[in-house]
């Protein structure tokens, strides 16, 4: 479900902190097929739980799985929900609600992009780089550059 939120969240760390992280987003089930691989002792996995039991019941058993595993690493996790089987597999647990908040994900979403915003901004000051203008050579600007806005004329539909 937080696929776009976890890619928004990549691209505004990788901006703020002028590419010296690498950083990479995926499905629960999806990381399992190679981005896992990657995983090493500096390596911070956040985690965003959804409010949906289904896809929850994945998201959960994957934060088990990483947390039982030997390799070393730091396991962040983000809910909307309490969650005493979350919280006990994470290193670190950030809880929005208290309540047993069963609203959409779709309203969930914007503590979780509260959160990376944040992130990114303070990993951006620990590298010593000024988050207003991470990138002063000007490869990348705060507002794109070079693209034209053509006209869109939308194919008719019959």
């Amino acid at each position: 479900m937080f696929k776009g939120v976890a890619e928004e969240a990549a691209l505004k760390c990788l901006e703020l902190t002028a590419g010296h992280m690498s950083l990479h987003y995926n499905s629960p089930l999806g990381f399992r097929h190679g981005p896992k691989s990657i995983i090493n002792d500096t390596t911070m996995i956040i985690t965003l739980l959804s409010n949906n039991d289904y896809t929850r019941k994945y998201e959960l058993d994957l934060l088990k799985e990483m947390y039982n595993e030997n390799k070393k690493k730091v396991l962040v996790t983000l809910d909307m929900k309490n969650s005493d089987e979350a919280r006990k597999n994470s290193h670190y647990y950030y809880t929005f609600n208290n309540d047993d908040n069963n609203a959409e994900d779709v309203f969930n979403m914007f503590s979780y992009i509260y959160f990376a915003q944040l992130f990114a901004f303070y990993k951006s000051k620990s590298f010593g780089i000024n988050p207003d203008n991470p990138c002063p050579t000007g490869e990348v600007n705060r507002v794109v550059q070079g693209v034209i806005i053509y006209d869109y004329k939308g194919e008719s539909q019959c």
